[in-house]
């Protein structure tokens, strides 16, 4: 096997590693978006309405967290 074979094996390996990182990513943000959102549809049951609020905003711990 060739210089140039291997120079272009290790890139796409590379880059296989790249698009796998990346997507493992976006699931996991997938996760915690659904996450966050079970956990505000949970408050909004246990709060008349939003108006009832102090501040009229809800931002779980974890969203901020995230955010953040």
């Amino acid at each position: 096997m060739g210089t140039g074979a291997r120079v272009i094996i290790a890139i796409a390996l590379f880059a296989a590693m790249g698009v796998g990182w990346l997507a493992l990513q976006h699931l996991s943000f997938e996760r915690d978006r659904t996450l966050s959102e079970s956990e505000a549809e949970d408050l909004l049951r246990q709060k008349p309405v939003p108006e009832a609020w102090p501040a009229g905003l809800f931002i779980s711990e974890r969203g901020l967290n995230t955010a953040l």
